[in-house]
């Protein structure tokens, strides 16, 4: 399943909060490849961003617990990971809740249809205080 960031924000931006999210929810995440501008004007002119990642557990056999790519795909950015295991449910629903703790909103695209989930959590729910 792919997540179309809505959140405007430069790809460079997307990609770091992503990654740390992942990383501060207890995934140890390795860059593979990556090929991007470093501004939203280069990238306007065909110099789209695209990375890829590896990302592990942190349990004792540190297994490969599939890909994270991260691209540019009609003027948004796209997340889609691939699972080692596509049938584990608790870890797609991990990776859902870091993207949505990292303060990233997006859409849910399902099979291409791109129908607009924009998951977001209450206060209560993040433990976040009020001022």
């Amino acid at each position: 399943m792919e997540y179309v960031i809505t959140t405007e924000r430069p790809f460079p931006e997307i990609e770091v909060l992503a990654v740390g999210a992942l990383e501060r929810h207890g995934f140890v995440v390795r860059r593979t490849f990556s090929l991007h501008s470093a501004t939203r004007a280069a990238s306007a002119n065909g110099n789209p961003g695209y990375s890829v990642f590896m990302f592990y557990g942190t349990g004792a056999s540190q297994q490969s617990q599939g890909l994270l790519t991260i691209y540019q795909r009609g003027g948004h950015t796209v997340i889609n990971p691939v699972l080692s295991s596509p049938a584990d449910a608790d870890l797609d629903a991990e990776l859902v809740a870091a993207l949505i703790l990292s303060g990233l909103e997006f859409c849910v695209d399902v099979t291409g249809t791109e129908k607009c989930i924009n998951p977001r959590l209450t206060d209560e729910e993040t433990g976040a205080a009020h001022d």
